[in-house]
Order: C-alpha cells, then structure tokens, then sequence
C-alpha cells in the first residue's frame, strides 16, 4: 500500500502498486483512510524528515488544527524530565530553549508555513502579572537543538505562559 506524490510533495494517489518514482509505503490504517474517504489527499501532504535522510511522513496541511493538545493554554508545566517536546530553561540571565520535538512533529512543521508561537513570561505568584514576553518561529527552530534568548526578565520569579499546542512543553529554572 501505497501514497504517491508530486515533486512539490502533494499526495496524487493512493494505490496498492509501488512506482519508481516519488512514492511512500504506508501502514493498512492510512491506507483504508484515504481510500475510503476519512482523510483526504488534499489536506495532507508528504514531507522530509529533515534529520534522516529517505525518510517522509504523511502530515497534515493544517498542522495545528489537525493535532491534539498536549500543552493546554496556561502555565508551562514546571518539570525536568520530557521525552519529547519544548523545554524552557530559565537561566541567571537568558531562557534556553531546548528542541526535543519527535520527528514527526519536526518533518509537518518544516514542511508548512511560518509557526511562530508566543511565550509570555509572568509572575511565578500571580500569572496576571506581565513581566515580558518572547516569540519562536517553530519552523526555524526545529532545525536547530536549541535556541537562547537572552533577557526578557529571565532574572525574576517567573513562569511561562502560552497557548495550547500539540506539542507538550515543560519550564525548569536553572539558577
């Protein structure tokens, strides 16, 4: 079972023949999926692993409406283990922070447009209290292992607030 796609990665067919060219096997599920019309082929799209070369994944073009989510809107779980995901480290002066996004997740958001997500740092006491606030284009940032931010009242009592998102994130204070 197979998906087939074009050069700029949009899935034309779905078959159980293997062609030369510009082809991915796919499990039974996806399969039965798309053929009986549960995902369509034009709300999907095939994209590199941008780590492992040959190897693609199926994604969806709506990345975030299409995904559930792992980190509800609110304060950024404060923890120091995560397998995969966003962590945010506090430093004495800057934020860290750390790319442990699984590689599904890394090939869908490079694959589609900018994502840029926003991070609010308020009081660990009171999150209505605005202390400042930082940006992250998540399609630059899976290409690297880690981003520094540098300021943005990293020196104060401070938690991360954001929107929900499938990707879960964790807030650890290394001071």
């Amino acid at each position: 079972m197979y998906v087939h796609f074009d050069d700029d990665f949009n899935i034309v067919s779905i078959s159980n023949q293997k062609i030369e060219k510009n082809c991915i096997a796919v499990d039974e599920q996806t399969y039965n999926d798309f053929n009986n019309g549960v995902k369509l082929p034009h709300d999907f799209k095939v994209a590199k692993d941008i780590r492992s070369k040959g190897k693609y994944y199926i994604v969806p073009l709506d990345f975030e409406s299409q995904m559930l989510e792992t980190h509800s809107t609110g304060i950024v779980s404060k923890t120091k283990v995560i397998p995969h995901g966003i962590h945010i480290i506090q430093e004495k002066d800057s934020w860290t922070v750390n790319n442990l996004i699984e590689d599904a997740s890394i090939a869908a958001i490079s694959a589609g447009e900018d994502y840029i997500k926003e991070y609010y740092v308020v009081s660990a006491k009171n999150r209505f209290v605005l202390f400042d606030k930082f940006s992250i284009n998540l399609k630059d940032f899976v290409l690297e292992d880690k981003i520094v931010i540098n300021g943005c009242s990293a020196d104060k009592d401070a938690s991360i607030l954001t929107y929900g998102s499938h990707i879960p994130h964790i807030h650890s204070r290394n001071k």
